[in-house]
């Protein structure tokens, strides 16, 4: 993480913020994977009717944080939002449907973080 000076951090070199949301402590999810990388994590795979409604069943217990940084539940594609003209699947979703059921039953609530962002230096 980087931060902009005012010690909030910032993800993606300040583009998009990850850190504090509105949401009550309770609505947030247990455990945080960060989607970074470029363009193959940000999601450029084709989106067809099957993801839009989001990568076959919805699973209610993972979460994306969203663009003003709310977390939205359930997760769906797209999960990035780096450039709008461009997203579709990534591998993002898969990954944390995945492994879910491998965390603690008391704990089993993901929120996925995307701060990949297509094109640019690693």
């Amino acid at each position: 993480f980087r931060s902009s000076g005012c010690g909030v951090p910032h993800c993606c070199h300040g583009r998009f913020l990850v850190g504090m949301t509105q949401e009550p402590a309770s609505a947030a999810p247990r455990w945080h994977f960060l989607l970074a990388g470029q363009s193959n994590m940000a999601g450029r795979g084709h989106l067809s009717p099957e993801h839009d409604r989001g990568d076959g069943a919805p699973d209610p217990r993972i979460a994306v944080l969203d663009a003003s940084g709310a977390w939205a539940w359930p997760a769906k594609h797209p999960l990035h939002f780096d450039k709008p003209e461009k997203v579709g699947v990534g591998p993002g979703l898969a990954f944390a449907k995945s492994i879910i059921d491998f965390l603690p039953a008391e704990s089993r609530s993901i929120g996925l973080i995307p701060c990949a962002v297509g094109g640019s230096e690693l």
